[in-house]
C-alpha cells in the first residue's frame, strides 16, 4: 500500500474532498462539472475511491485520470481531514453508510464538514417509508439499514434543490436541515456546446417522446391508450401530418416476462393506433429507443420536438432537451415541475393533467413552437446564472477551515 502525504504539509490549501467506495461514475462526473466549469481548481480536489475497480472508461470525461490527489479507499486513515474544507459523499445508502461512519466514528471527523449529495430517487423511497410506517425503517429494496438510519441523526448537510426534495427530505428526519439548494451537476458546460439543435424542417410534423428514459411498462401502457384516444380526438386537426410517437424499451423478451398483459397492451394499442392513422389519413409511426452512450442519446434526442416528462426523475434530460431546442412538458405539480418553477419564470413552462392533456397540450404549440422555444432558452439562460451562483458561493474558498 502506498503513503499518502499528509496533506496538512500546506495549511494554506482548503481541499475540498470526495469519497465514493462504489466507484459511481456520477461522482466522477461531478468532480469534471466542478473543475471544467471552474467552480473548483484541479490541485483543490482530492478523491477517494477503490483504485483496483477503477474502470477508465468510467471518467467520461478524462478529469479524474489527470488529478494529483486520487488515494485508494483504504487510505482514509492516513489523511488528515484537518485541510477538508468540505467532504463529499454521493448519495447515503447502505453501501456507503460503512464508510461515512468510518470517517465520523474512527476518524472523528466532524459531521458538519460532510455534505451529502442526496438524489431524488433515493429522496422518493425514504418519503415513501415514511409515509407508509410514519419513520424510515431499514428495508434492503431501498438501500436503508439501520446504519444508515443512525447516521441520517448525525449528517445535517445535503446538496439538492430545496423544493421539492429538500422539503421532502426534512419532513422525513423530522427536522430543519442545511439544504445547498442546488443541483450537484454531472454534465460539464463544455459538453454541451456541440450538441445538435432540433431543427423542423417539416411544418406539418408532430413529434412526441414519452419520458427522457426509460420507464415502466405501467407508464407505456398508459402513454399507449393516450395515443389511440388523442388520435381520434384531434383527426381533423392532424389529418395530412406527419406523427411519431417515441418509447423507450428493453429486450423485447425481458419485458414481456416483466409484465406479458402491459406488453401486449401496449403493442394492441400501437397497432390500433397505426391502423386508425391510415384511415384518417395521418402518417403515423413509433420509434423504439434504447439507453446508449451520451452522443447517440443525444442525437436520438434531436429527433423529437415534445418531450413529456414524468412525475419524477430525469431532470436533467429534460434539461438537456431544452438546450437542444425542443419543448418538455410536466406534470401539474409534480415534484419535477415544483422543482423546475422554484427557480423562476414558471409562467414559460408547459403543463399537463393525464397524458392526453399532455398531447393536446403539445399540439396547441404548434403554431407557437418557435418563439415558446425562443422564450424558454431566455429561461434557460436565468436558470443557469442561479444555479452557478450558487455553486460559486459554496466552492468559495474564503470560508476558514
Amino acid at each position: 500500500m502506498s503513503t499518502v502525504p499528509m496533506l496538512i504539509e500546506n495549511q494554506s490549501m482548503n481541499y475540498f474532498v470526495f469519497i465514493d467506495n462504489t466507484n459511481n461514475k456520477f461522482t466522477y462526473a461531478c468532480i469534471a462539472h466542478k473543475i471544467l466549469d471552474g467552480y473548483l481548481k484541479p490541485e483543490n480536489v482530492v478523491l477517494f475511491h477503490s483504485k483496483e475497480s477503477f474502470i477508465k472508461e468510467t471518467d467520461d470525461y478524462g478529469v479524474v485520470s489527470r488529478l494529483d490527489k486520487v488515494y485508494d479507499i483504504e487510505e482514509l486513515v492516513r489523511f488528515d481531514f484537518r485541510t477538508a474544507l468540505k467532504i463529499h459523499f454521493l448519495s447515503l445508502r447502505s453501501k456507503n453508510s460503512d464508510v461515512i461512519d468510518v470517517v465520523i466514528n474512527q476518524l472523528a471527523v466532524d459531521p458538519s464538514r460532510i455534505f451529502i449529495i442526496i438524489t431524488d430517487d433515493e429522496v422518493s423511497r425514504w418519503y415513501g417509508l415514511y409515509l407508509a410506517h410514519g419513520r424510515l425503517l431499514p428495508c434492503i429494496d431501498n438501500s436503508v439499514n439501520e446504519k444508515t438510519i443512525s447516521l441520517m441523526s448525525q449528517l445535517n448537510n445535503f446538496i439538492c434543490l430545496y423544493e421539492p426534495w429538500g422539503n421532502m427530505l426534512e419532513t422525513v428526519l423530522g427536522r430543519h436541515v442545511n439544504i445547498s439548494d442546488f443541483n450537484a451537476g454531472f454534465t460539464p458546460n463544455s459538453a454541451l456546446r456541440g450538441i445538435p439543435l432540433i431543427e423542423r424542417k417539416d411544418k406539418r410534423s408532430f413529434r412526441v417522446l414519452f419520458g427522457a428514459k426509460p420507464s415502466s411498462l405501467q407508464f407505456d401502457r398508459q402513454a399507449a391508450k393516450a395515443v389511440v384516444l388523442f388520435l381520434f380526438s384531434s383527426r381533423k386537426i392532424l389529418r395530412n401530418s406527419r406523427v411519431k410517437f417515441g418509447f423507450w424499451s428493453s429486450h423485447p423478451i425481458r419485458m414481456i416476462l416483466r409484465s406479458p398483459f402491459s406488453w401486449l397492451y401496449c403493442e394492441i394499442a400501437k397497432f390500433v393506433a397505426f391502423a386508425g392513422g391510415r384511415l384518417l389519413s395521418i402518417d403515423i409511426r413509433f420509434e423504439s429507443l434504447r439507453v446508449a452512450p451520451f452522443n447517440d442519446y443525444v442525437q436520438a434526442l434531436s429527433r423529437f420536438d415534445f418531450l413529456i416528462l414524468k412525475a419524477r426523475g430525469s431532470l436533467g434530460g429534460s434539461h438537456l432537451f431544452r438546450r437542444m431546442g425542443g419543448v418538455v412538458l410536466f406534470p401539474t405539480n409534480s415534484p419535477n415541475y415544483r422543482a423546475i418553477a422554484s427557480l423562476g419564470a414558471q409562467s414559460n413552462f408547459l403543463v399537463y393533467n393525464g397524458l392526453l392533456d399532455a398531447l393536446q397540450t403539445a399540439l396547441s404549440k404548434i403554431d407557437t413552437y418557435d418563439d415558446f422555444v425562443k422564450k424558454d432558452r431566455e429561461s434557460l439562460n436565468a436558470r443557469r446564472d442561479i444555479m452557478s451562483r450558487r455553486i460559486k458561493e459554496f466552492y468559495s474558498t474564503s470560508e476558514s477551515i
